[in-house]
């Protein structure tokens, strides 16, 4: 059996590249490995086409040309393991470097303050500490670890400790959180904007916008979606851009 599987390019559309970068994360979860190769799709769609009863092809092409088909391609061979992806590779964006000087100490504060998910020897090494070394040596280790599922408790590590989170990538002090002022600024701007948006902003707040009207139905919608997702893993995807975009606060 070979299994194939579509991940985005970088040349589709924003919408259909939302669609395409759930289903590759879905493919991942499934423990299917990337590659980022134009020619290696078009040489597996060749194979394709000469060995199609021997395949299993999953792949959302409706409302697809071919162009937008031939993404990233996945394949193993009959009777070969899936290999999995590592967190470097899936969250490439989100990864931590020394550089990163101010948001290192704000994971130790963290780490201080909330409890590890299940038992990890390198980060309790660094709670117990209180070291940002430690705590870098141990996301270091869960940076090379393979990337199974985001219920993992190796993923909630990562996210809760050693991840850019999208309000990370913001300017210091310019999250929205409960500014009045910008959240009336960026309701507005909403109201005006027409995307396109990714599913989850178009459903939870585009879509309850009415008018340009500054109430608290209009602005509720965008603050809890800033809440949501200001702790989620930098993506550079198109939620990422829509937390840039209207999650921070405005003049």
């Amino acid at each position: 059996m070979v299994w194939a599987c579509i991940c985005p390019p970088h040349r589709n559309s924003q919408r259909t590249r939302w669609w395409l970068q759930r289903w590759c994360l879905l493919c991942l979860e499934w423990k299917i490995k990337i590659y980022l190769s134009w020619d290696r799709g078009f040489k597996v769609l060749s194979s394709l086409f000469m060995s199609f009863n021997s395949l299993k092809f999953i792949a959302p092409l409706s409302g697809m040309g071919l162009s937008g088909a031939l993404g990233t391609w996945y394949f193993y061979p009959k009777g070969q393991e899936p290999v999995q992806s590592k967190f470097k590779d899936v969250f490439r964006y989100a990864l931590l470097t020394t550089s990163d000087g101010e948001i290192w100490n704000s994971k130790l504060s963290k780490l201080q303050s909330f409890n590890i998910h299940g038992v990890h020897e390198k980060l309790s090494k660094a709670k117990s500490a209180n070291g940002k070394q430690e705590l870098q040596e141990a996301c270091n280790s869960i940076y090379e670890s393979e990337f199974f599922s985001r219920e993992s408790d190796e993923y909630k590590n990562f996210k809760d400790f050693c991840s850019l989170s999208n309000k990370d990538k913001l300017p210091k002090d310019k999250f929205i959180g409960e500014d009045d002022s910008s959240l009336t600024k960026q309701v507005q701007a909403i109201s005006q904007d027409q995307g396109p948006f990714s599913y989850e902003f178009q459903l939870e707040v585009k879509d309850k916008i009415t008018g340009n009207n500054a109430n608290s139905e209009n602005k509720d919608p965008l603050k809890n979606w800033c809440s949501k997702y200001e702790s989620e893993p930098y993506m550079q995807d198109l939620i990422s851009t829509e937390f840039e975009t209207y999650c921070k606060k405005k003049s």
